[in-house]
């Protein structure tokens, strides 16, 4: 006789798309149509699924069925020589960049300018920027709120920062970019340089990020505990996004 197997339609109709989880629960359903899988054989299943990227982790042992996009942003050529001219004379150091504009599809009042922001070793941050000065006249190095006011915000201006250990970062097209985690961090971190993302238009960014992107909990929590910020943003996400806060949630030391 032919063994039923468990089809992505079981998990679908047993869990829907917006609620987590856990392992436990998921091997349950299987063993209602597989009573002799083994949790071996379970893991390969699950593993399938997330490469396929219809299951995806929110926190360790919960999963979520993904309906949602992966945040991979346009780099402009602009960007992408910048970033590789940094590569080519700093080739063993961490670089990442974003440009503010990606967010701009978020908010309600789009701005006229917008800025890149590289950040580097902090062993580097001066050389960086000395090397980029060459070829660009609006180039700041970890700007004050006087340079933010006075020229950052009324140019197109490129930023030269120091990358903070561990900060959350991926590969998109040969050219380091933070994650999302970290974009929405930084925005409610760093309220000098990303003024203008504040307030009301955060509360956008946050939301509308929230519903079209793959957001993982685990590595925003991270990352804003090592910015010193974790309970503000959980309090923040609570009351003013509805993304309750799970104390299960296992972050990394």
């Amino acid at each position: 006789m032919k063994k039923i197997k468990t089809t992505f339609e079981d998990i679908i109709n047993k869990f829907g798309y917006e609620t987590p989880f856990s392992s436990k629960e998921l091997f349950e359903l299987y063993k209602t149509k597989e009573g002799d899988l083994i949790e071996s054989t379970f893991r390969w299943r699950v593993y399938e699924l997330k490469k396929e990227g219809v299951l995806r982790s929110v926190k360790r042992g919960v999963y979520i069925l993904d309906h949602k996009k992966k945040f991979q942003p346009e780099i402009s050529r602009s960007t992408k020589i910048l970033y590789n001219r940094i590569r080519s004379k700093f080739p063993y150091v961490d670089v990442s960049v974003w440009d503010t504009s990606w967010l701009d599809t978020y908010m309600n009042h789009q701005l006229y300018n917008s800025f890149m922001i590289f950040e580097v070793d902090k062993e580097v941050v001066s050389s960086v920027f000395n090397l980029l000065k060459e070829k660009k006249d609006n180039v700041f190095m970890n700007p004050t709120e006087s340079d933010v006011e006075n020229y950052i915000l009324s140019s197109d201006a490129i930023i030269v920062k120091s990358l903070l250990k561990e900060a959350p970062i991926l590969d998109s097209g040969n050219v380091k970019i933070p994650k999302i985690e970290k974009i929405l961090v930084d925005l409610f971190f760093d309220k000098t340089l990303l003024v203008s993302y504040q307030g009301n238009e955060m509360k956008n960014i946050f939301k509308r990020t929230f519903e079209e992107y793959e957001i993982n909990l685990t590595t925003l929590y991270r990352y804003a505990r090592n910015r010193g910020i974790k309970d503000k943003i959980t309090d923040y996400m609570q009351q003013e996004i509805g993304v309750a806060y799970n104390k299960g949630v296992k972050e990394k030391a």
